[in-house]
């Protein structure tokens, strides 16, 4: 593939969240920065403010599970906080507006697509302009949005350009290749839509203004600079167990780095006029006549939020918060099994038909125990696995349905999730906001220790199994990911996408490697869920970022379920 030889001028302004114009208006920034952080100060819980916080305050390695949920769900308000209207000059800049205003851009929403950080290899980032002179490229990461694919791609119906697509572009559709996640709600009231799946459930990854500046800097854009040797670097490191003293020569996200990933599905008019649900116009992506064209629409709802932050006390590694809607597990009428704030106990088996699931040193097996479930008209989120080593239907048509969570939402996390909803509705009254959807939406868990599957203890908090598991019913779906630890099989999603917790030659694997504070080894955990699963992609050298280790974007991915797609996609996910 073509690479990109760029050098590199940096903007003052790109080393910032954001850039504010004027004297007066940096002065009023400085001062409300100011006031919320005494306000954090003199409640060291959940505060509605537009500031993300920078860290837990006790720091991850003092913090207890619920001061790490406070800290989530101060992560949660800030980075869903409306910001100023976007002009191509101030990506992450909050608006004076109150939390709750809708329609206008998020702050979160206004980091950078995951294509726009890793455009084709024959594409600068959108807004980066390069001196035909010099040839030094200058980023300007609060250019608005494009989203720059191999082939240039066209509107489905033929509309006009909009100049500025939306930025909620859902460019992804299967759960890491492994399987395709649906919305079981037994009714078809859907506005008219381009869609041709409807109930699919589509997703999205973005960085922060943090994350653009430092692939740019070292032009890992396109993986050129020195990417590749980087990766090895790491590779090394980690076959030797002796990271480097000085700790260069790898890759390393700096602190406040952010990565999000977002599920989206398309909203009935009934869930439309709940006002339980946060909308906003989405991109996503059909094939008609062979080839890709785009749909902008209305009437799209979140369905589920992971945060991803580097802070000042996890410098070798990320806390991973996730979020959902309130109502996503249902019964078979379409009826909500947990409250707003969680705490339903699991009852019998989480999916119809039962799956289960062997390591070494049987043989390496998922199965299905019983009838797969027949989703239509059925009020259950399904799946359909799409990895050939995972459970499907014979027929192609039955799927398998979600009953209820694997693992609980902890105590801890219900009780915060209680103070947060009380402190957002003291707030909507306060600031006189009708109709927010925020109180419609929970923290399911938060990690924010690494520790091992041996350590799992469930009489202590810090240790709870569902926190070793974490996943989001939505994102992560079926049993692979729901139970995840250690590693996929045979390193390679296209072999069959199960997991297991040893290497090849049946040694334990490692899949989180924190160097000491002497930088002289590192310590090593099989860990569980969210940070697990990006665990692969640190032991890989790309220090848990997916984004940066699949690098330039293809294409976006489209409802085409024949095995020729799937299989492409499945090696795209390749760890």
């Amino acid at each position: 593939m073509k690479k990109m030889l760029v050098s590199f001028t940096l903007p003052v302004c790109l080393l910032l969240a954001c850039c504010s114009s004027g004297k007066a208006e940096k002065k009023q920034d400085i001062a409300a920065t100011e006031k919320q952080a005494s306000a954090r100060d003199a409640d060291p819980g959940v505060v509605v403010m537009s500031t993300r916080p920078s860290d837990i305050p006790v720091g991850a390695a003092n913090a207890t599970l619920t001061q790490a949920a406070q800290f989530a769900w101060n992560q949660f308000i800030a980075l869903n906080w409306p910001a100023v209207p976007q002009d191509g000059t101030n990506r992450e800049k909050p608006s004076v507006l109150p939390f709750g205003t809708t329609g206008q851009p998020l702050i979160w929403q206004t980091y950078r697509s995951r294509v726009e950080l890793f455009p084709w290899q024959d594409s600068l980032p959108p807004g980066a302009t390069q001196d035909p002179g010099t040839g030094k490229v200058t980023f300007h990461y609060n250019a608005t949005p494009q989203y720059y694919y191999k082939k240039k791609i066209q509107s489905c119906n033929q509309s006009p350009d909009p100049g500025v697509p939306p930025w909620i572009n859902l460019d992804e559709i299967s759960q890491i290749g492994l399987n395709f996640m649906f919305d079981g709600d037994a009714s078809d009231d859907y506005p008219p839509t381009g869609n041709s799946v409807p109930k699919l459930i589509r997703f999205l990854a973005k960085g922060n203004s943090m994350y653009s500046e430092y692939i740019n800097e070292h032009s890992y854009f396109n993986h050129g600079g020195t990417y590749f040797q980087d990766v090895t670097n790491f590779k090394n490191a980690v076959a030797n167990d002796k990271p480097p003293a000085d700790g260069s020569g790898f890759i390393e996200f700096p602190s406040d780095t952010v990565m999000v990933k977002s599920a989206w599905r398309l909203l009935t008019k009934a869930e439309l006029a709940s006002g339980r649900f946060y909308s906003a116009p989405v991109r996503f992506y059909e094939k008609k006549a062979g080839k890709i064209c785009y749909n902008d629409e209305a009437g799209w709802g979140m369905v589920a939020l992971h945060i991803v932050q580097r802070s000042p006390s996890t410098p070798h590694y990320f806390t991973f918060a996730t979020f959902e809607q309130a109502d996503n597990i249902t019964n078979v009428f379409g009826n909500p099994i947990e409250s707003t704030v969680g705490g339903a106990t699991p009852n019998g088996s989480p999916t119809t038909p039962e799956i289960s699931h062997t390591d070494y040193p049987n043989p390496v097996t998922t199965t299905a125990k019983g009838a797969f479930c027949n989703p239509s008209g059925n009020g259950h989120l399904f799946y359909k696995n799409s990895a050939p080593g995972l459970p499907q239907a014979t027929d192609g048509h039955g799927g398998i349905c979600v009953n209820n969570r694997r693992y609980p939402i902890p105590q801890q996390i219900v009780d915060v999730n209680k103070e947060a909803q009380q402190k957002i509705q003291v707030y909507d009254q306060a600031n006189n906001v009708t109709n927010s959807p925020w109180p419609y939406y929970k923290l399911i868990n938060v990690q924010f220790q690494p520790f091992s599957a041996a350590d799992i203890n469930d009489s202590n908090p810090n240790r709870l199994a569902s926190t070793y598991r974490q996943a989001n019913i939505v994102v992560e779906t079926n049993y692979t990911l729901q139970n995840f630890s250690g590693r996929l099989t045979n390193d390679d999603l296209s072999s069959d996408g199960q997991t297991t917790d040893f290497t090849a030659t049946g040694t334990p694997f490692t899949n989180v490697l924190i160097a000491n504070s002497a930088k002289m080894q590192f310590a090593h955990y099989n860990m569980g869920g969210c940070m697990g699963c990006h665990g692969n992609a640190q032991v890989g050298g790309t220090d848990f970022s997916f984004m940066l280790f699949e690098g330039p974007e293809i294409e976006p991915e489209t409802p085409d379920f024949s095995q020729a797609a799937l299989a492409a996609r499945r090696k795209e996910y390749k760890f």
